[in-house]
């Protein structure tokens, strides 16, 4: 078997102008990496003949001499640089590279080739994620191509199989993803383009190529970019990110998934699918850690909680008595899996928990989950290539274990850690004790606030149905909405922004009106909180937008609101599924997850660079429009109305699918307050069971049908 090589080709896809006028006959350059482990490098011409050899300096074409030949940095971008070549030259041209066997005769088993144009090429770096020294070698007794790693002493098989294609040559011209397969090698590509800035790490990028050599049950990847910075004169090409590779330890594929709730049962069943024969054949492994003893997530109903409970004890789920669904059930569900025939259009939370079990059941998902088990940490591993995950039974911290895995699926929701807001004065209100301040997830039922005056800040879901509830027990319900008109007519009193509040119990908002209360309920909304992931830093919006980060108000960035960019680890090797907010979310889940899964398995890769493109440009129009960071941050993962069907048609594109969303998607979504409400009231008058009765026994038909029946009652109503 032939040893690999990269070969200097140009790619058809809408190249830079600055490419054109290419020369043809470049010399190339060969790094030979012979058995002593010393480097040599072998410049040759286009006819082959050796120019030099020289393991210190390089004497280059014009005489120039550079003694940096081999230099250790440190960290640059992704990696350690392990060796640089410089040349002269200003004249600039992006190659691509094109991946094929060694087809020269002899015995090249200890050498790595990859021939470039110097001419056009000012300087090469080899960089391998988190090691100084790496190169491919045959292992004679096993016929195997394998990268070693790590120092002269300190070598490391991580990983081998990576081709079996013997001297047949593998190369991609052309098209921005393109497959081709020789026996059981697959190559993908894909074109990047990245604004230019810094040279060493955030330079222009113009070409990227994503080769997976693949062979069953083993998926090893790595990425090769071609690197150009106009702004410094240089030219850089990086090998980063060696993906996959712990895959072939023992030729087992292992994927782990943090939560059992909406978004890890969709992301199980579609792994499931994905990887059925590799599961069945022992090659793949799939674990879900759910802290729960069942699965349901936060619609799970647990004991009741004190809403006087001290608020440093969270609840385990936000669910307060009186919640449904606040969108119709044919629109919020799994696509997968219609409703059960009957169900109310809007039903409560135990109708959903029965679902997601319904779900579990028909696509045998519980034996892939570790319930009552909590991860405390999950860290991505530069050594092994994989994510060393640690897990301990609930309430059991101290008899903790730790396991690995080659990807990890975060879908452990956004509705476990409340966000709190403050106001001037709100100390001074409440230190007598005779007033309290919580956050809606401890709020269950209205009883205890008979009497009271109550304050509920948020106009969301949650702010609307607490508000509704209160306004039945409570002596006086005011409601505190952004940017809402004053209303002083029905139940609940409507008010703008807070001002500040006073010692003697007074809220007073922006517009000067005030009002004495008693219990202050914030249905402010929640954070992202992954507190088991300590390579996500947690920073402001706005600092700084170079690396990857959390604000707790969103992620950034995040390539489709999945896949982490500007990371430390490679692309793919961790997802995150059901980030996006105001939008029907189970269909979501399952195409995120669809998209993660064939991401994983090899059979679709991203274009990097536009997806950063798309990240950065997204970034710049939320500045426009919401001028703060802050705003920015609140508003990054929000898909409301018709946009979040684009999104999930092009999950599905991009997933190699043709799907489209139901033509009454759109329709309903945007009648779907009007809905409830007159769900509601058919509720309250004792006719939804009624105009529930065989729905769906006819499949989802049905569905719609009794939604534009209830969209006609509406307007029947509205006439009379």
């Amino acid at each position: 078997m032939g040893s690999w090589r990269c070969a200097v080709s140009h790619p058809a896809l809408e190249p830079p102008t600055f490419l054109s006028n290419r020369p043809v006959g470049m010399p190339k350059l060969f790094i030979d990496q012979p058995g002593n482990d010393e480097t040599q490098y072998a410049f040759m011409d286009a006819a082959g003949n050796k120019q030099f050899t020289s393991t210190s300096s390089v004497d280059l074409i014009d005489g120039t001499t550079s003694t940096d030949i081999y230099e250790h940095t440190g960290m640059i971008s992704h990696g350690h640089l392990v060796a640089t070549i410089k040349w002269p030259s200003n004249n600039f041209r992006d190659p691509s590279l094109i991946l094929y066997p060694d087809v020269d005769s002899g015995d090249t088993g200890h050498t790595t080739r990859l021939p470039l144009s110097t001419n056009h090429i000012k300087s090469l770096n080899l960089v391998t994620k988190g090691h100084s020294r790496a190169h491919w070698r045959r292992i004679p007794e096993t016929d195997k191509l394998a990268l070693f790693a790590g120092h002269h002493r300190e070598k490391r098989l991580i990983a081998d199989e990576c081709h079996r294609a013997g001297k047949r040559w593998l190369q991609i011209e052309g098209k921005l993803v393109h497959h081709c397969s020789i026996t059981d090698v697959e190559i993908i590509a894909s074109w990047i383009a990245v604004n230019k800035t810094n040279c060493q790490s955030k330079a222009e990028l113009f070409g990227t190529f994503l080769f997976s050599a693949a062979t069953t049950g083993r998926r090893p990847h790595f990425l090769i970019v071609c690197h150009t910075c106009l702004d410094h004169a240089k030219s850089t090409i990086y090998l980063l990110n060696i993906m996959g590779f712990p895959h072939a330890r023992n030729g087992k594929l292992r994927i782990a998934a943090i939560g059992a709730g909406a978004s890890g049962l969709a992301s199980l069943r579609t792994l499931a699918d994905e990887f059925k024969k590799e599961i069945s054949s022992g090659d793949c492994e799939i674990t879900c850690f759910e802290r729960r003893n069942d699965t349901g997530g936060i619609c799970s109903r647990l004991p009741d909680r004190s809403d006087t409970k001290p608020q440093s004890d969270v609840p385990d789920t936000p669910l307060y008595n009186c919640l449904t669904t606040n969108l119709p059930l044919p629109i919020m569900l799994y696509p997968s899996c219609d409703p059960a025939p009957s169900t109310h259009l809007f039903p409560p939370a135990q109708a959903i928990v029965e679902y997601l079990h319904k779900y579990e059941t028909r696509f045998k998902l519980r034996p892939f989950i570790r319930f009552s088990t909590v991860v405390s940490r999950a860290l991505w591993n530069d050594n092994t290539h994989q994510w060393d995950v640690t897990t301990h039974p609930r309430n059991q911290p101290e008899n903790s274990s730790e396991l690995c895995f080659d990807h990890l699926l975060v879908t452990n929701g956004h509705y476990g850690k409340p966000h709190f807001v403050t106001f001037p004065g709100i100390d001074d209100w409440s230190a007598s004790g005779a007033r309290t301040v919580i956050h809606s997830m401890w709020y269950r039922e209205p009883s205890q606030y008979h009497g009271l005056r109550v304050l509920v800040v948020g106009g969301g879901p949650s702010g609307n149905d607490l508000a509704s509830d209160l306004s039945t027990v409570a002596r006086k319900t005011i409601q505190s909405v952004r940017s809402f008109e004053d209303e002083d007519l029905g139940p609940v009193t409507k008010r703008g922004k807070i001002d500040h509040f006073t010692a003697d119990g007074l809220v007073v908002f922006e517009n000067g009106k005030q009002a004495h209360v008693d219990r202050v309920i914030l249905a402010t909304g929640y954070e992202y909180d992954f507190p088991f992931l300590p390579q996500l830093p947690i920073r402001n919006p706005g600092v700084d937008e170079t690396s990857f980060y959390t604000s707790r108000a969103h992620i950034y960035p995040l390539a489709r609101h999945i896949f982490p960019l500007l990371t430390s680890f490679p692309l793919g090797s961790i997802a995150f599924i059901g980030i996006p907010v105001r939008l029907a979310p189970f269909p979501l889940f399952e195409a995120q997850a669809l998209l993660v899964a064939r991401v994983i398995s090899g059979r679709v890769s991203l274009d990097l660079g536009r997806e950063l493109e798309l990240c950065k440009t997204r970034n710049e129009k939320l500045i426009e429009v919401y001028k703060s960071p802050e705003r920015v941050a609140r508003n990054w993962h929000v898909l409301d109305g018709d946009a979040q069907f684009a999104h999930r048609e092009e999950l599905w594109h991009l997933a190699g699918e043709s799907r489209t969303c139901p033509e009454w998607s759109s329709e309903i979504y945007q009648a779907k307050v009007v809905l409830r409400d007159e769900w509601r009231d058919l509720v309250r008058t004792g006719e939804a069971d009624s105009w529930s009765k065989g729905v769906g026994e006819g499949g989802m038909k049905d569905w719609v049908e009794l939604m534009r029946r209830v969209l006609r009652r509406v307007e029947q109503r509205r006439q009379k």
